[in-house]
């Protein structure tokens, strides 16, 4: 008697930009991705849903990386996704579904059209719909970053995010209440007080963020050092970021709402919070082989974070890397990393 073998399928969704947070957009592609799979006789092992996460921007994309590995361990016989787009704007990472493709003889379907990377044409295919995804999403963040830059040339108010300490919802009104706090930071920091001396004084007084949690000195150091609180508008292109955004951004007009504190005292506090000799402590780096690593065993949806941790909860599953000193080659220490971490069958993200 001969055994029809099922086909194993995982559903992948994602939508960029999920501005109301009701999921809505990933829910209507996982619906039509379901229908394809029915109409195939595919049995849906797993979802893989990136929600509000952009492929374009570079940004983590947890999902995506668990569905990658399970495709590496053959769990997944073929991917589902709405369009190609959804699955990759990145020709790189298309590279690595068509070298799978190849190796495990993975199966793609997308709702708008059918896609065989065991092809010659079916691989040209999927690589012109990911160019024209790229290009649209280039020239999209272009169209983006351009009304920024004009919206900032303008003093208007930068959308999104939550509200900047000092200012009501409508971000264009002082609240007095925390104004005074910002007034008096300033003051003090610029007298020559450390940030973390005023945020344990904070911490004391019971004086807190806006999201409700003690001031550390890093989120005071962003406030102080912002144009906003001097009524005045910056911009910082991505193009300047270096993996976080930078501490000070190109000042490009006075704005639509009031100043807290002058435009004298938020220079001198710009020029001296961004004074890399002012910054005693850099990090001592990583001592330990998992320091700040975040450590899953296989099928389970608990993470550790760090050798200790995970050894806890996985006991035996990092022994060997237990008293491990870090190389001073970056690249040496990842790889050890990485080949424990495989060896134990963890998946180790640094």
């Amino acid at each position: 008697m001969t055994t029809l073998k099922v086909t194993r399928a995982a559903i992948y969704v994602r939508i960029s930009q999920d501005r109301g947070g009701a999921g809505l957009g990933i829910a209507r592609q996982e619906e039509d991705c379901r229908a394809l799979c029915a109409r195939k006789g595919w049995d849906v092992v797993d979802v893989y849903p990136d929600n509000d996460v952009s492929s374009y921007s570079g940004a983590p994309r947890p999902k995506w990386q668990e569905l990658l590995e399970d495709i590496g361990q053959g769990l997944v016989d073929a991917v589902v996704c709405w369009h190609v787009d959804r699955l990759t704007r990145s020709p790189r990472e298309l590279e690595d579904v068509i070298d799978l493709a190849d190796r495990r003889g993975l199966e793609l379907a997308t709702v708008s059209g059918e896609i065989d990377l065991a092809t010659p044409t079916g691989r040209m295919i999927a690589r012109m719909l990911g160019a024209a995804a790229r290009h649209e999403a280039e020239h999209k963040a272009a169209r983006q970053q351009r009304q920024r830059r004009q919206a900032a040339e303008a003093g208007k108010v930068a959308g999104g995010g939550k509200r900047s300490f000092g200012y009501e919802d409508d971000r264009m009104t002082i609240c007095e209440s925390e104004a005074e706090y910002v007034r008096e930071a300033a003051r003090r920091t610029l007298t020559g007080e450390s940030l973390a001396s005023i945020c344990r004084d904070w911490k004391g007084r019971g004086v807190v963020t806006v999201l409700g949690i003690p001031w550390k000195p890093s989120g005071m150091r962003r406030v102080l050092a912002s144009a906003r609180i001097s009524g005045r508008r910056e911009h910082t292109p991505r193009s300047s970021w270096e993996g976080t955004r930078p501490l000070l951004g190109e000042i490009v007009s006075d704005a639509v709402w009031p100043g807290i504190i002058s435009h004298e005292d938020s220079d001198r506090l710009r020029a001296l919070l961004s004074d890399p000799t002012r910054r005693k402590h850099h990090g001592s780096g990583r001592t330990y082989l998992l320091s700040g690593i975040l450590v899953r065993r296989p099928h389970c949806p608990a993470v550790a974070e760090g050798e200790r941790a995970a050894a806890a909860m996985w006991p035996g599953a990092v022994r060997a890397l237990r008293s491990a000193r870090v190389s001073s080659w970056p690249s040496v220490r990842l790889t050890v990393i990485w080949a424990v971490g495989a060896h134990r069958g963890c998946s180790l993200v640094p």
